[in-house]
């Protein structure tokens, strides 16, 4: 099985480095536009790979179209998010950015198409309209990484309580059981790691493992990503998260059961929010 990485900067390596740590993939192709940067670290990569006893192969290219043939392309290229900055305002230079890569890539049809890239939500749904590919088969990462970082604040890791709606500041709060949380604290998590090191990296790599490896090993795991809804929750030609089964297909099935009435209805303002009143139906 084949991955490809396009964009290999600090979430893009160490994404790469989670995929070669965690999954049973045969190859692993990195693109980034800085040549030498992809170049390092597929030499980097393939040396560790040596350490974690896997046999992938971990090449790079300056080529997009050595991307086809792949199970999952992961979409990590873009303009990073700055300290207290809104993520919609890298909107319009990922779009660009996005477009001109998936422009270049002839898909057979079998491809999955995860998004990284910042807004996820809105990415996702500009990911689906330039490949054409069916809905099922381009998702984004959406509140898996906001859930790993509820469930740290909580201090319970196995707790049932997930974040939905969107990676942003639309984030909202699926609690189960007696978990209590402040949104104000919820928030401070990432801006705290972004003063902190101007960065995050290794929450967002492992949220993008963790998808990839439920598509990989198709295991019907339920995680909060980024879908285009079909009718879901009155919802069209719209792109939010959502519990969603997880498996070798992509989206296997939008879980709208898991959500209470009034969590459905802040997807739905969260959608028209996003995207206007459109996108009822």
């Amino acid at each position: 099985m084949k991955v490809s990485i396009i964009g290999v900067g600090r979430v893009g390596a160490a994404t790469a480095f989670s995929l070669l740590h965690s999954t049973d993939i045969d190859e692993l192709f990195l693109f980034d536009v800085k040549k030498e940067l992809a170049q390092g670290e597929a030499l980097d990569l393939q040396q560790a790979g040596v350490g974690l006893l896997t046999d992938c192969i971990v090449s790079s290219s300056s080529d997009y179209r050595n991307a086809e043939g792949s199970e999952v392309i992961v979409l990590a290229a873009g303009t990073a998010r700055s300290p207290g900055a809104p993520r919609d305002e890298l909107f319009d230079e990922n779009k660009g950015i996005i477009s001109s890569v998936l422009g270049k890539i002839d898909f057979v049809g079998n491809e999955k198409i995860l998004v990284l890239s910042n807004p996820i939500d809105k990415l996702t749904l500009e990911a689906f309209n330039e490949t054409g590919l069916p809905r099922q088969q381009v998702m984004g990462v959406g509140c898996l990484l906001d859930t790993f970082r509820l469930r740290a604040l909580l201090g319970d890791f196995e707790s049932e309580s997930f974040v939905f709606g969107q990676h942003g500041e639309l984030a909202s709060f699926a609690l189960r059981g007696t978990d209590e949380v402040s949104s104000n604290a919820f928030f401070a998590q990432g801006e705290r790691v972004l003063k902190l090191k101007e960065y995050s990296s290794w929450a967002p790599a492992v949220a993008t493992a963790r998808t990839v490896e439920a598509i990989l090993e198709d295991t019907h795991e339920v995680m909060p990503v980024s879908c285009v809804l079909d009718g879901e929750f009155g919802l069209r030609d719209v792109a939010v998260t959502v519990p969603a089964a997880i498996g070798s297909a992509g989206v296997l099935s939008v879980q709208t059961s898991l959500l209470s009435e009034s969590e459905q209805e802040r997807v739905r303002f969260v959608a028209e929010t996003i995207y206007g009143e459109h996108p009822l139906g």
